[in-house]
C-alpha cells in the first residue's frame, strides 16, 4: 500500500521556503535546479507513521527540497543528519 504524502499545502509551503532551490546548494555536486523534490526528512515508512505520527511525517517541518544528486545522496549530508536528529528529539517531547 502507497504511504500518504505531504498536502498540496505543505508542498507549496517547502517550495516557497527554499526558494524553489536545492536546500543543500552549497555542495559542490549539488545540480540546482535540476530534478528538484521534496524529501521526508524522516522516512516515510509505515514503522515510523506509528512512532510519529503521519500527521509529522507530513508536516512542513518534516520536508526538505533537494535535487536529484542530493536526494539520492541524502545520507552524506552532515546537516541534514542534524536536522533529523533534532526533529527525533522534538517529536520525543510530544509523544
Amino acid at each position: 500500500m502507497k504511504r500518504p504524502t505531504f498536502p498540496e499545502e505543505v508542498r507549496e509551503y517547502i517550495w516557497d521556503k527554499y526558494f524553489s532551490q536545492c536546500a543543500n546548494w552549497k555542495h559542490d555536486k549539488c545540480i540546482t535546479p535540476t530534478g528538484l523534490s521534496i524529501h521526508h526528512v524522516i522516512a516515510n515508512t509505515e514503522t515510523n507513521a506509528k512512532i510519529y505520527g503521519d500527521d509529522f511525517l507530513q508536516s512542513k517541518e518534516n520536508g526538505i527540497l533537494l535535487c536529484d544528486w542530493c536526494h539520492r545522496n541524502y545520507t552524506l549530508i552532515e546537516w541534514l543528519y542534524e536536522y533529523k536528529l533534532k526533529l527525533i528529539n522534538e517529536n520525543k517531547n510530544t509523544l
